[in-house]
This record gives C-alpha cells, structure tokens and sequence, in this order.
C-alpha cells in the first residue's frame, strides 16, 4: 500500500510557498512496518472506539486522560483553520497568482537573457 505521491507533493507545495518544509515521520519505513504488523483491529477499532492504538500510545507518553477519551474530530475543524481559510480564501488565491505570475516574469527574463539587462 502507498500513500499517492500527490498528497505529499501538494502539501510540499504549499509548505514552500510560505517558506516552510514538511517533514514525513509516518512515512518511516520501519515505523510502516511496525504499524502494518499490527492487527487491523488494533489500529481502527470499532465504530464506539475509534483508533484504539493511538489512544493506548497517548496514554503511554502522559497525555491527560480526558485528551484521551475524547472523540475524534478533524484537524482542520477541531482548530478552527477550516474556517480561517473559507475567511481568506480570496486573498489567498490573489497571493498565489501573483507569486505565481512572478515566477513566470523570472522564467521569461532568463529566457531572453538581453530584455533583463539595464540600458
């Protein structure tokens, strides 16, 4: 099984575009191994317990209990970044056409090597 390369490249995407890096530990190959040698049940658990290894995993570090217990919600709308980006998605899109459009300026001066000298 592999994650499609698109995940990863979209999100190293948009890491660089805010000057950032984006670092992968889950794609650890002994670590890959290590959780697929783990019983399908083990990993998901049921409907009522959802991903009972990373709450037996979170115990073990010292997370607090209720953190534990607590049910699963996506990242995006647990932390309020979902709605952060439905808020400025227009500036957003404004800020990557015009990087974009900066990039292909650059790209164009390098081709015509004697428009990007002074005179």
């Amino acid at each position: 099984m592999q994650l499609p390369s698109g995940d990863c490249e979209s999100q190293d995407l948009v890491a660089k575009n805010f000057g950032m890096r984006t670092a992968y530990p889950f794609l650890y190959p002994p670590f890959v191994r290590e959780v697929l040698a783990t019983p399908l049940s083990e990993r998901l658990g049921t409907r009522d317990d959802k991903k009972p290894l990373l709450r037996k995993i979170a115990a073990e570090l010292g997370v607090p209990q209720i953190a534990i217990d607590r049910k699963k919600k996506a990242m995006q709308y647990g932390s309020g970044v979902h709605k952060i980006l439905v808020r400025n998605i227009k500036a957003i899109e404004e800020e990557l056409r015009m990087k974009e459009e900066l990039k292909q300026r650059k790209r164009e001066q390098a081709w015509h090597p004697d428009r990007s000298r002074k005179q």
